[in-house]
């Protein structure tokens, strides 16, 4: 009799092995299936940043680029309105160079005509001193 329960004891005993072996294993397959999952999900989490944080550089960059083609056309803007200014200097300057050249010219024409009209003068008084000496 009590060989039989020793028997059936050890019976027990090692199918609770057995039984304690399988658990242990389908744990440590649902331990590694765990942590399987949490290592997708961490490169999801991963993906996601870095999806993230590339949206977020492209957004920068996009920014970035819009900036620079808003500052490009205010640059280009500013050049066109200094190269106004610039031609609208350039023909003042070239009207009032005509304008001075046109008042010499005017002046030169009035001292010759008064030139003129005092040789003309001389040459009347010339006359009328030699036709006063005859």
């Amino acid at each position: 009799m009590m060989m039989m329960m020793m028997m059936v004891m050890i019976m027990m005993m090692v199918m609770m092995m057995m039984m304690m072996k399988v658990v242990v294993v389908v744990m440590m397959m649902m331990m590694m299936l765990m942590m399987m999952m949490m290592m997708i999900m961490m490169m999801m989490m991963m993906m996601m940043m870095m999806m993230m944080m590339m949206m977020m550089m492209m957004m920068m960059m996009m920014m970035m680029l819009m900036m620079m083609m808003m500052m490009m056309i205010f640059i280009i803007i500013s050049i066109i309105v200094v190269i106004i200014i610039f031609i609208f200097i350039i023909i003042i300057i070239i009207i009032t160079i005509i304008i001075i050249i046109i008042i010499i010219i005017i002046v030169i024409i009035i001292i010759i005509i008064i030139l003129i009209i005092i040789i003309v003068i001389t040459m009347i008084m010339i006359k009328v001193v030699m036709i006063l000496a005859y």
